[in-house]
């Protein structure tokens, strides 16, 4: 809708995972190192978690575009398999004709059979399981028993599980610790940080032909605070931003249009206990020292009461020293005793219900 308002040539946050838009932060460079040592190194398992949303189906596409014409990539994406449709999965992505009668055994024969012929060509056969953590137990046993097939120097098959970080907690139970003691290299891929994101941002808006900054430096502080660096909700945010932005004829993206996160950011009515200079604000946008004012107002106002409650409570320090207090008949089991005064007057006593005489 505003891609061409903006100059655009398309939508720079769309949720697919793009190769072209793909931001190398130094996390991400990382994890693509790691992801290409468990393709070249020879080595069993390699690991790849990360939460929700923070690149991880992105990173494998990546990596597959950077591969050598030499290796052959079987690529699984749902994890809901029996092990017999993972090994028809598997056979199928490699481009392995299946036997007529494709059981179990037969299908690992029949790929042992393709693994040792692609060896032999000097080619690598490459295994990259998406969404790992939802694999069940007996799928995840197979997977470590195919790495069972290989040569006298090299594995015939490398194997790369991909997962959010529940994938840790899968591989430490007691029963998976063979699989586990055969990962040799474990990377998690971590949000981006507030430079990053800033970074992250220019670098979309570019790739999709944007020839000016959409976004202030505010707006920009504004999408890794509300975010917390996640891609997923950076490309959500900004992508809404820019539809605000369209509709108010605005040429750049200012803290005013990003949009507040449901639940947290909320416009108070009363602008003397919290001024309300988050999201839209009327007559302008709201800038940096305004946002200042807003800190300096609520420390203000925090400072108050906390130096009321500090004045109320040595009044009352003070009264109690003066004046002791009886112990509350809710916490005495003492008995109220009335004795008489002098003026003929009656009072009230608790010393354990005996009558203190008054002389």
């Amino acid at each position: 809708m505003y891609t061409q308002y903006f100059g655009l040539k398309e939508n720079p946050f769309a949720l697919s995972p793009d190769p072209r838009y793909l931001y190398l932060s130094q996390r991400h460079q990382d994890a693509l190192a790691h992801l290409m040592y468990g393709i070249t190194g020879g080595g069993g398992f390699v690991q790849l978690t990360g939460e929700v949303g923070t690149g991880k189906t992105l990173m494998i596409r990546a990596m597959l575009l950077r591969l050598p014409d030499t290796v052959d990539v079987a690529l699984v994406l749902y994890p809901f398999l029996s092990v017999r449709e993972f090994m028809v999965a598997l056979c199928d992505d490699l481009h392995i004709k299946r036997p007529a009668d494709d059981g179990l055994k037969t299908l690992i024969d029949t790929l042992n059979t393709f693994l040792l012929e692609n060896h032999a060509k000097g080619r690598r056969t490459v295994l990259i399981v998406d969404e790992a953590h939802r694999l069940n137990r007996e799928v995840l046993e197979q997977i470590r028993l195919l790495t069972n097939l290989e040569t006298t120097k090299e594995k015939l098959l490398q194997i790369i599980l991909v997962g959010q970080p529940e994938l840790n907690t899968l591989l430490s139970r007691p029963d998976m610790r063979q699989l586990a003691q055969r990962v040799t290299a474990r990377y998690n891929l971590q949000a981006l940080l507030p430079a990053e994101t800033r970074a992250y941002v220019m670098h979309r808006c570019q790739v999709a032909g944007a020839e000016t900054p959409l976004f202030s430096t505010f707006a920009l502080h504004w999408v890794h605070w509300l975010t917390g660096g996640v891609p997923r909700l950076v490309n959500i945010l900004c992508d809404r931003s820019l539809l605000a932005a369209y509709a108010r004829s605005k040429t750049r993206v200012g803290s005013a249009w990003c949009v507040p996160r449901p639940g947290k950011w909320r416009r108070r009515t009363s602008s003397v206990a919290r001024p309300a200079c988050r999201g839209p604000v009327r007559g302008g946008t709201c800038n940096r020292w305004r946002h200042v004012r807003c800190l300096a107002v609520e420390a203000g106002v925090i400072r108050a009461f906390a130096q009321r409650g500090q004045r109320l409570h040595s009044r009352v320090t003070r009264r109690i020293a003066c004046h002791p207090c009886p112990v509350s008949p809710r916490f005495s089991r003492s008995t109220t005793v009335r004795t008489a005064r002098p003026d003929g007057r009656a009072r009230r006593d608790r010393a354990g219900g005996a009558a203190r005489s008054v002389d």
